[in-house]
């Protein structure tokens, strides 16, 4: 195993260790040499991930970096029961996901997972409260829809149509209806790619609280650098590898960061 030291300053913070391929037995998350390849029907089948390896820790905000086609999509697809490796073991709270059938990884995705997309995907003949509503129906144990707006800023938003909000505001109900369901792990995948730059902060800031003040563990892919700061663990992909890891003692709000 390769171990070193890096100091890394990002606008003033410190990142510690970098550690390449290396997995920790307490972390919540353990994607364990994992290789995706998907067939072509002609040659060699393409292979998204290979050998990819990364930790994150239960209760922290992770970001994945990577610029398009480095594999991480394909990463959180995995991690959210989405799709399935080839080989290799992801772990998620000890549970290694890779054996779980067709039927276990519905109950997954439906009981641990919450998913935010770069396009919200919500119902359009759906006011924003069932949106939400729609969600924490199929799970047992979860926050009350009309509060979890309220708490995302959408109180005077319940009776809304998608077509009736803005952009940001239909992802906050994006967000709103993943973490309703009370989730072990939210995965956001370019949360704010359809976004302007000034929502598009308003967002991950919210992202951020939610991670700080629910103890819920957040990942976030994203092709843009800048928002290294605000994660506590910085996971870097490239052509289907981890190619490295930094951690954050001190993550920085996302309104004290540019781009």
């Amino acid at each position: 195993m390769l171990f070193y030291w890096s100091i890394a300053i990002i606008r003033g913070l410190s990142f510690g260790i970098v550690i390449h391929g290396q997995g920790s037995a307490m972390a919540y998350i353990e994607f364990d040499h994992v290789i995706k390849e998907y067939a072509t029907g002609a040659g060699e089948p393409i292979r998204a991930l290979d050998e990819a390896s990364f930790t994150a820790d239960r209760g922290e905000l992770t970001v994945i970096l990577g610029q398009s086609g480095a594999g991480k999509t394909t990463a959180l697809n995995i991690l959210g029961g989405m799709d399935t490796a080839t080989s290799g073991r992801v772990v998620v709270g000890g549970r290694d996901i890779t054996g779980l059938g067709k039927r276990e990884l519905i109950g997954y995705r439906r009981t641990d997972i919450g998913f935010v997309f770069q396009f919200y995907n919500l119902v359009p003949n759906l006011t924003a409260l069932e949106n939400v509503e729609l969600a924490s129906q199929i799970c047992p144990d979860h926050f009350d829809p009309a509060d979890t707006l309220r708490k995302v800023g959408l109180g005077d938003r319940l009776d809304n149509f998608p077509a009736q909000v803005s952009g940001g505001e239909q992802q906050r109900v994006s967000i709103a209806r993943a973490i309703a369901k009370k989730p072990k792990l939210l995965l956001c995948d370019e949360p704010t790619g359809a976004l302007d730059y000034e929502t598009g902060k308003e967002v991950l800031q919210l992202l951020q609280d939610i991670c700080r003040a629910e103890g819920m563990t957040v990942l976030i892919i994203t092709h843009n650098s800048a928002l290294a700061p605000m994660a506590h663990k910085v996971i870097h992909f490239r052509s289907g590898k981890v190619v490295g890891q930094e951690f954050n003692v001190a993550p920085t709000p996302i309104a004290d960061i540019e781009w």
